[in-house]
């Protein structure tokens, strides 16, 4: 008897342990898709250290969002936080916790200025090396570029659904469109894909805690929605001016620090371009490595075991 009462006490201290490291220390999470590409791809499973940014307590009732060992987010960190997206009404989100986890590279930090298109999109006149983008070629030259993927070991790419019998279309990194272009005049092999072409350039400058805001008309939306949803304000647009609590506010401050995430791939992204500004409350940590990758075409990626990741 008194064997069997040391091993479940062994058995449950191990348990304890464990969840302490998961929910406490460390997480990991596998990455979906390749909205991250060629940072992370589809099937790694990544390392989040919950105590890069300071440890974020359980979102409990009366008692919110508190973090224990405050940290600062770095331009460029990938960051692991739950999903802003939600079909939730404010008033029946209880627990941000509770939302879907999205990485993202983060690219604008507190009090940036950021210049958008009409669109929302990030306007970067640097993009990042692995940052992929739309680009157009001859059906003709299927065969050869196939070749020359294989040869060059360019994998994850896909041919994009919008392709037809005439043109094709692929994502590739700055990088990997160097490599197929060498040799040869770039346009007439890959030419961008520019079908969202920009009317105006809006400045962005992202919120920060307790510093007084202007409202403009490029942000008026975009802090009206943020106000709402993150900051329980009554706030709403009328006469395309923002008002709050009734009152007209030219400007306006915000109660926690706000960040702009960014996806590395422009296909099918959800970034802050779809959800916009990130509250700080939503952050979890920061992906340090990838424990291990298993690709879902050719299985395991043995290079990328216990990579750490820039």
């Amino acid at each position: 008897m008194k064997q069997w009462t040391k091993w479940i006490r062994t058995l449950l201290g191990a348990i304890l342990v464990v969840l302490l490291i998961r929910y406490i220390a460390f997480t990991s999470v596998l990455i979906p898709d390749n909205g991250m590409a060629n940072s992370l791809l589809r099937g790694d499973r990544v390392l989040v250290n919950r105590w890069s940014y300071g440890w974020r307590t359980p979102m409990i009732p009366l008692w919110g969002y508190h973090r224990i060992g405050q940290g600062e987010i770095e331009r460029n960190d990938i960051v692991l936080f739950n999903s802003p997206l939600s079909k939730q009404t404010p008033a029946q989100k209880t627990n941000i916790g509770d939302g879907q986890l999205f990485i993202n590279r983060c690219y604008a930090l507190p009090g940036d200025t950021l210049y958008l298109d009409s669109l929302n999109q990030v306007i970067d006149p640097q993009k990042l090396p692995d940052y992929k983008q739309q680009y157009a070629y001859s059906a003709l030259l299927e065969d050869s570029l196939k070749r020359r993927l294989d040869f060059l070991e360019i994998r994850e790419n896909e041919l994009l659904p919008m392709s037809d019998s005439i043109k094709h279309i692929r994502s590739f990194s700055h990088y990997e469109y160097y490599l197929l272009t060498d040799g040869c005049e770039r346009d007439s092999c890959l030419s961008l894909v520019d079908s969202l072409a920009r009317t105006k350039d809006y400045r962005l400058i992202v919120p920060s805690k307790g510093t007084l805001m202007e409202v403009t008309p490029e942000n008026r939306i975009l802090f009206c929605n943020t106000l709402r949803l993150y900051e329980q304000v009554n706030a709403s647009i009328k006469n395309d001016s923002l008002f709050i609590d009734g009152h007209y506010a030219p400007s306006c401050t915000f109660k926690q620090d706000y960040y702009w995430m960014r996806a590395d791939n422009s296909i099918n992204k959800i970034d802050s371009s779809t959800f916009g500004l990130l509250p700080a409350s939503h952050i979890i940590g920061k992906a340090t490595c990838i424990l291990f990758s298993i690709s879902p075409q050719t299985g395991w990626r043995k290079q990328r075991i216990l990579q750490a990741i820039d």
